[in-house]
């Protein structure tokens, strides 16, 4: 089963849609594949209500035939938008085939669409197949490679089932996600490890800070984080690449002091998504908006979340777990405190960060390398930064 999400789009293909009806443009020259985020936007242009003759004809610097055309097919026979005869421009074919449309004119549309906001990022959603998220640049990765990867690849690289690359190879070339996930025996897990294949995602971090990355202390920062939470966070980052969100109930006045404390510790700084209020039943629905908010601004990511039992973090994560779980790789709670256990369902509650070592590399987020090097760190550490 598959949704799309936001756009008007028929499939994702592989191969180039034109059809040069009238012998303007040819497959091998032209400047748009359907499913790309250029086709996305230039159909979504010319579907658009604010687009009008005047606006190929003049913004875009269409030839006027083109303009005409390009509107006439999509009005429909009674010449006005919004009506049940309307047209609606669903496929690069059926651009193609109106008349004095040729490259020149697709090359027009497609910067006309970039400049003025029609072309989504190909980091945006491009549709859920069988319950898994891509976007646009995911499908394409994970077309070309089920398309060109060998048996061998497909089987001990990739890892999929051997049914599942008879069933592939059987049908290539495979023209589009929906064919890709009516395929026999490709399932929601097959199609995950074809995507983190094909395009491995960024993982990001979502974080608590007191009793989750800083330990108890006075008034003064503690010296040191919780052992093993510079490491862990640094690997998951991946170096530095900016991906990690921190979420607090401490209010803006009272956070000044942690991003040079974080950068001192060499823990991932991030932005601080600050709190209004540490009633726990404020403050977790300020945290799920927050922990949204950051969800929102990156559809195509997913993300690791740490917390504690301290106050909210267990009843936040499971509602976000709950709205968004395409994006939650795992959700850690640091036991702190006992809480009822019914408020821990499908977390993984940790005493110290080598379990959450040992799981994150079970679930290939980290390497046994680094699990390895937390485990030492932990073992070392003080009692109380443990």
């Amino acid at each position: 089963m598959s949704v799309r999400l936001g756009y008007v789009l028929p499939c994702l293909l592989l191969v180039l849609g034109a059809c040069a009806v009238d012998g303007d443009i040819d497959d091998a020259s032209n400047p748009l594949t359907d499913g790309t985020p250029d086709a996305v936007g230039v159909l979504a242009l010319l579907n658009s209500a604010s687009t009008t003759f005047a606006v190929l004809d003049i913004d875009a610097g269409l030839d006027r035939r083109a303009a005409a055309g390009l509107i006439d097919r999509r009005n429909g026979p009674d010449g006005m938008f919004g009506t049940a005869d309307d047209q609606p421009f669903t496929s690069v074919a059926d651009v193609d085939r109106v008349r004095w449309v040729g490259q020149s004119a697709l090359n027009k549309l497609i910067s006309y669409s970039r400049d003025n906001g029609f072309v989504p990022d190909g980091n945006a959603v491009f549709g859920v197949f069988d319950g898994v998220t891509f976007t646009f640049d995911q499908a394409a990765a994970t077309l070309d490679l089920v398309n060109t990867a060998s048996e061998t690849v497909l089987r001990n690289d990739v890892k999929l089932d051997k049914r599942a690359v008879e069933s592939i190879l059987d049908a290539r070339p495979v023209a589009d996600m929906d064919t890709l996930a009516s395929l026999y025996y490709v399932g929601k897990a097959m199609l995950t490890r074809a995507r983190d294949f094909a395009a491995p995602i960024q993982l990001g971090i979502i974080s608590d800070l007191d009793k989750t990355v800083i330990p108890p202390h006075g008034d003064e920062l503690p010296a040191a984080p919780y052992a093993g939470v510079a490491t862990l966070y640094n690997a998951i980052d991946d170096g530095g690449a900016s991906d990690v969100y921190y979420v607090t109930a401490r209010s803006e006045d009272r956070v000044t002091e942690i991003p040079a404390w974080l950068d001192a510790q060499g823990v991932p700084a991030g932005l601080i998504h600050t709190g209004i209020s540490p009633v726990p039943w404020v403050a977790k629905d300020e945290k799920v908006r927050d922990i949204l908010s950051v969800f929102d601004a990156n559809p195509g990511q997913q993300f690791v979340m740490f917390g504690d039992t301290n106050h909210v973090d267990a009843d936040a994560f499971r509602v976000v777990m709950e709205l968004r779980p395409e994006q939650v790789v795992a959700a850690f709670v640091h036991n702190v405190k006992t809480i009822d256990a019914d408020r821990l369902e499908g977390l993984h509650v940790f005493e110290d960060h080598r379990s959450v070592a040992t799981r994150l590399a079970e679930l290939g987020v980290i390497d046994s390398a680094t699990a390895d090097a937390i485990h030492t760190e932990v073992a070392s550490a003080p009692e109380d930064l443990r």
